[in-house]
């Protein structure tokens, strides 16, 4: 990248996924292009107008940006390129999120690139974005743009092997080692989970960090790298285990109450009756099944299943019924004072030792 700019090839792209390592990528060449004659323009915030943007590279360039309207400053920014590359500057603009910028400004900017002195350009500009970036200058008002970019970057994720060399760096940058850290099986997991992105791996691997120092753990075992997975992704799995054995001695717990109250002896469970037998007035001892149990010794015990009451049940609850009845009742004749009513017959009035006698004689003479 460097190279393709000190040879003034104008119009760059670097293209990358989210997390890939553009910004570091920008970092590292700021780094490497800080030369006498090497002017770096960093441009983070990418959506702007193209009025803007020339105000903004003005004062950049120290010129005096009092020319309202955005032709007046590109005739002013334009004559300060043009004295800067006579004067031996190189300079390079990097437009950060390059996605995220007006069609309108790319289409202008457009112009700002043309410009050159003996065939070379006056300013560099690398656009860095996502592939988006580069389905957006597929548009019909921005080809022009498109077919004058030289170069092409493409960042690519990390393959597994390089995941694995850029985690042993980073622990070893930090005064560790990879095996005393991670087990294999940990390893292998955040470099699979991470996909070869190093946003991402720095991300899973500081937060297993951070569990397993929180865990008293080292090394870090598969186990904590996956509950740190299901974390961040808000599908934590819950351990049901402890839950179903509290639950499960709470029913035991239940149950022997009730067996207690329901049987107080259990060598007598199998002779419990439906019902207690009736004791008499002043018994002092309690009879159950034909055995005698001191009072004191057995609680007293409700039963569970009272027996149900028998209701009386009210004749002719029928409503036809009950209209029949009186129907018949009224057809009947009345009652004058001469009939004779049907009165049970009287008791006998003797003695009992009296009617034994009389049943001696009628077996006697039965026999």
């Amino acid at each position: 990248m460097a190279h393709e700019v000190s040879r003034r090839k104008g119009l760059m792209t670097v293209l990358g996924d989210f997390g890939l390592g553009k910004t570091i990528l920008i970092q590292a060449f700021l780094k490497e292009a800080s030369q006498v004659n090497v002017k770096i323009i960093p441009l983070f915030n990418s959506n702007i107008s193209f009025e803007e943007l020339l105000l903004f590279l003005c004062r950049e360039l120290g010129l005096p940006a009092e020319t309202e309207g955005p032709s007046g400053l590109l005739y002013l920014l334009l004559r300060g390129l043009s004295n800067a590359y006579k004067a031996g500057m190189n300079l390079i603009l990097l437009i950060d999120e390059a996605h995220n910028m007006p069609e309108e400004t790319l289409e202008s900017l457009r112009m700002v690139s043309n410009q050159e002195v003996s065939f070379k350009k006056t300013i560099q500009i690398v656009f860095i974005g996502q592939p988006v970036f580069w389905e957006k200058l597929s548009h019909s008002d921005l080809r022009q743009l498109k077919q004058r970019i030289g170069v092409i970057v493409t960042l690519s994720p990390l393959t597994p092997a390089e995941s694995r060399e850029y985690i042993r760096l980073r622990i070893e940058r930090a005064g560790g080692r990879v095996n005393t850290v991670f087990t294999r099986g940990a390893l292998a997991k955040i470099v699979q989970q991470s996909g070869g992105n190093p946003w991402r791996i720095n991300i899973l691997a500081t937060n297993v960090l951070i569990s397993g120092y929180e865990q008293s753990q080292k090394p870090i075992s598969k186990k904590i790298v996956n509950e740190v997975i299901h974390g961040l992704q808000g599908t934590k799995r819950i351990n049901y285990f402890p839950w179903a054995i509290s639950s499960a001695g709470v029913l035991l717990i239940s149950l022997g109450w009730v067996a207690l109250n329901r049987f107080p002896d259990f060598s007598l469970m199998g002779e419990y009756p439906p019902r207690l037998p009736k004791i008499n007035q002043g018994q002092s001892q309690q009879i159950v099944t034909g055995k005698i149990i001191d009072e004191q010794s057995v609680p007293s015990v409700p039963l569970i299943n009272p027996p149900e009451e028998k209701k009386f049940k009210r004749p002719f609850r029928s409503p036809a019924l009950r209209s029949s009845v009186k129907e018949e009742a009224r057809s009947l004749p009345p009652i004058s004072s001469g009939t004779e009513i049907l009165k049970p017959p009287p008791r006998s009035e003797e003695k009992p030792h009296e009617l034994r006698e009389l049943k001696e004689k009628v077996r006697e003479d039965k026999d």
